[in-house]
């Protein structure tokens, strides 16, 4: 899979019953960095965040096509998908690289729910 237009989105998670487990939240949101290496770069070395080693998402780890044929969760990437705690609120957020196309998607079922509610 090759993704040549890159955005990058975050998402809140909550901690699930399974130790190392978290759960998708929030609403997806697209971040200002460009990228999840980025965001990296922008964002771990001020301690206000860090990196969960391990981490696992319900819904996407647990689905054997996506880790075994998605770059961003079959290790071929490492950089792409990353979750961290924000250690000053004590949450965690998923930081996930998609193509340009997608966040596009994601933006408009955004403003359809926006619109609804």
């Amino acid at each position: 899979m090759t993704m040549l237009l890159m955005s990058c989105v975050s998402v809140q998670l909550r901690t699930s019953s399974k130790k190392g487990w978290f759960e998708l939240s929030g609403e997806v949101r697209e971040d200002e960095a460009v990228n999840v290496e980025d965001w990296i770069a922008d964002n771990l070395e001020d301690g206000m965040y860090e990196r969960v080693d391990g981490a696992k998402i319900v819904g996407i780890h647990d689905d054997v096509d996506l880790e075994i044929d998605d770059p961003r969760f079959n290790g071929e990437r490492d950089d792409s998908a990353i979750v961290v705690r924000d250690t000053r609120e004590d949450t965690y957020f998923l930081f996930l690289d998609v193509n340009v196309p997608e966040a596009a998607l994601l933006r408009h079922a955004q403003a359809l729910r926006e619109a609804t509610n």
